[in-house]
């Protein structure tokens, strides 16, 4: 694996001899996997929020729950147990 800012002209190689280089590609990756973690913890907090206020319901259905049946499942379970090859 290689990654490469061509601004900065930095290039890091995955088993790079380098342990400074080594260093700073750990430092990136914990910062972006902060920021993803930030992102996801706001955006879970605007969610429960706009659930106090009555404002998020979730998407609707586009098939109504009494048409839902478990039968087509089961025909598809039976049909790969009837034709699976030994």
């Amino acid at each position: 694996m290689r990654v490469e800012f061509v601004a900065e002209h930095f290039t890091f190689a995955l088993g790079d001899a380098d342990p400074f280089a080594t260093f700073q590609l750990h430092l990136l990756g914990a910062a972006a996997q902060l920021e993803r973690s930030m992102i996801r913890e706001r955006q879970r907090e605007g969610i429960e929020a706009a659930k106090a206020r009555g404002a998020y319901t979730g998407l609707a259905l586009s098939i109504p729950k009494s048409s839902f049946s478990d039968a087509p499942m089961q025909a598809l379970r039976i049909s790969r147990i009837v034709s699976t090859r030994f």
